[in-house]
């Protein structure tokens, strides 16, 4: 899962985002040598045996910090890729005065929806409310979550850091829509006088009552535990949509092994809570707990007598105009020797699930298995399918690479697999390697955490653009504020030992007149789609291929010229 965020962060966020400001006239923003470097730290933890978890735990250990090296890397160019969007936004009325938000969509479809911006404004400033309207002068839609006065950290040109009080706002803005590869930008005007809207209040649900969580596309209802997924524009249902499974594995870091004859175990349902419960957001917390045996003895050749307890968490979470319902997943694992997973009752039967791998669609049946074949587990990049009756659903994944085609309607995805050892004798189901082949930290006794995503569509997975819905769902659009005058946050007063800031030297702006077109796609458009293809006149060749993509019909024709 930690690939899947870095990899995600600099193919789908990092790159596009850098490209746009280039072509915007931003020459040099893109980093050559950072994105070298970054890529490089990533590409150090995908050699096979460390990528898929079947090393040692001191290369495990490596490879953890160094994600979380590259996350911090990550978080930063994006945050000063944004700024510069923001600070260059050609926007009617851009002046000193105002702020600025943008809303930056990365990927390759148009699409809007409710953004949580942060929006701060210096305190001495006294600003009681202020106007947010798009490049044509008309207000936008938003609402104020929160307000509250706290303390920024701030930063000189020459790197000084200070504080600086502000006025701090969690403002929920609706976004009509935000072409694909496009920045769009708000300004934000500052009044003295006046009030703000705030966030509508809606009754919380009682627990004690089936709780239903609904937008425009879904309505899932949750009755002690039981879930149930409608859609509205298909009319499909999903009945015990989500449940969890736990079974022992006697198997190594590279084989699931099930003990023979085991009955699945299931959870125990706890309860239910509102996480959060507004107009744009409704979120549902379901508890769980497995109370199971603590590891398996090797030398009996049983699960040991003794119980521990493993409790998961559940969040179902559905979001204004979002078409997917999201499942962000806590388990506490406390037990050896097992595995953990979220099942997934898509109620279409068929006999053939399809899911993506690097540069494929792999549509797989019970017969793609070896027959000796102990874990019939099949593998997703970033979403598994099941498509029958003219319909099609599908589960985004962000990292849960395995699942299992279970019966004809179900999808199973591991959650957590707990061994101690990386190879195994399979005919006795006992260690006997040396001690370089023990990992004890592949039993994984921690707190694991994910998301999964739950979509219904019309048609099958390539006419409905799940491919390119599973891109949506892990990378939603991104939000940024910041003022038109880029003085205004630097500096602040002391906040280490005596460096007061009493003098500034600004460097001149390298972008000066050059602007980021509101809300324009990066991707040349023609009359009847999307050019993909960035062709040039070849030297030696009368004719040139063009491909062109029409998203509304989702196909490709091929022209010659």
């Amino acid at each position: 899962r930690a690939n899947v965020l870095a990899q995600n962060m600099l193919e789908c966020r990092l790159e596009p985002l850098y490209a746009m400001l280039e072509m915007a006239g931003m020459q040099g923003a893109y980093s050559l040598d950072h994105f070298r470097y970054m890529w490089k730290q990533l590409i150090k933890n995908h050699p096979h045996d460390s990528i898929c978890g079947c090393s040692r735990d001191e290369v495990h250990h490596h490879m953890e910090d160094n994600f979380e090296r590259l996350e911090h890397t990550t978080e930063e160019l994006l945050r000063r890729g944004q700024l510069l969007a923001a600070q260059h936004m050609g926007l009617q009325g851009f002046g000193n005065e105002s702020y600025v938000v943008t809303v930056s969509n990365t990927t390759e479809v148009a699409r809007g929806g409710v953004v949580e911006v942060v929006m701060d404004f210096p305190a001495a400033e006294n600003i009681a409310a202020f106007d947010i309207v798009d490049n044509d002068g008309n207000p936008a839609e938003f609402e104020v979550l929160s307000h509250e006065k706290t303390v920024l950290d701030v930063f000189s040109p020459i790197n000084l850091p200070g504080v600086m009080d502000v006025e701090r706002y969690h403002v929920l803005l609706t976004v009509p829509c935000v072409n694909a590869l496009a920045v769009k930008g708000y300004l934000v005007k500052p009044r003295t006088t006046g009030s703000l809207p705030a966030l509508m209040a809606k009754s919380r649900p009682s627990v004690d009552q089936p709780v239903v969580l609904e937008n425009e596309v879904l309505t899932v209802t949750v009755d002690q535990g039981n879930v149930t997924v409608a859609d509205k524009r298909t009319g499909h249902v999903m009945t015990d949509a989500i449940r969890l499974e736990e079974t022992a594995d006697i198997g190594d870091s590279y084989i699931y092994w099930p003990e023979e004859g085991e009955a699945v175990t299931h959870a125990d349902f706890e309860g239910t809570e509102i996480a959060r419960w507004d107009a744009h957001c409704q979120s549902v917390t379901l508890r769980y707990h497995f109370d199971v045996p603590a590891a398996y003895d090797f030398d009996k050749l049983c699960r040991t007598e003794e119980t521990v307890q493993c409790p998961v968490e559940v969040t179902l979470t559905l979001k204004e105009k979002d078409t997917a319902l999201e499942i962000a997943y806590t388990v506490e694992n406390r037990a050896k020797d097992h595995r953990i997973r979220l099942l997934v009752d898509t109620g279409l039967s068929s006999a053939v699930s399809v899911a993506d791998t690097p540069f494929d669609i792999q549509y797989s049946d019970d017969s793609i298995h070896y027959p000796d074949t102990m874990s019939r587990v099949l593998p997703n990049t970033s979403f598994a399918a099941i498509e029958a009756e003219e319909r099609c659903v599908a589960v985004f994944t962000e990292g849960t690479h395995e699942y299992e085609h279970l019966g004809d309607s179900t999808l199973a995805f591991t959650l957590v697999r707990s061994t101690g050892v990386i190879n195994r004798d399979h005919s006795t189901h006992r260690f006997t390697s040396g001690a370089q082949w023990l990992c004890p930290e592949n039993q994984c006794l921690r707190t694991m955490r994910g998301r999964l995503g739950v979509a219904v569509f019309a048609g099958n997975v390539i006419r409905a653009g799940v491919p390119q819905q599973a891109k949506v769902f892990r990378n939603p659009l991104m939000p940024f504020f910041t003022s038109c005058d880029s003085r205004k946050f630097a500096g602040g007063r002391t906040a280490v030992q005596d460096t007061k800031l009493e003098e500034f030297f600004y460097l001149p702006d390298p972008y000066a007149g050059t602007a980021v077109r509101d809300n324009v796609s990066f991707v040349s458009a023609t009359g009847e789609g999307i050019l993909l293809t960035a062709m040039k006149k070849a030297e030696n060749s009368g004719r040139i291929l063009v491909r062109l993509y029409n998203p509304n019909e989702r196909e490709e024709k091929a022209e010659f010229f």
